[in-house]
């Protein structure tokens, strides 16, 4: 099993999957000017992101890493 951590980049507009275990990045996803909160669906099949320069909320599918909402 992988784990995964979400952080929300306010300077560079993204939302950093860290692998914490490995200690590293392993993606940065474009989702919106200054995402501050991130939530992660119970099924972890989704994660969502505020923006809140742009006062709305990105939905991000984990599994392509596509910014799906």
């Amino acid at each position: 099993m992988t784990i995964h951590a979400y952080v929300a980049s306010i300077r560079t507009g993204q939302v950093l999957v860290v692998d914490p275990l490995a200690g590293v990045v392993s993606a940065a996803i474009g989702v919106g000017v200054l995402p501050f909160g991130v939530a992660v669906a119970p099924d972890g099949s989704r994660v969502y992101v505020t923006n809140f320069g742009g006062n709305d909320v990105s939905v991000v599918d984990t599994a392509t890493g596509a910014v799906t909402g």
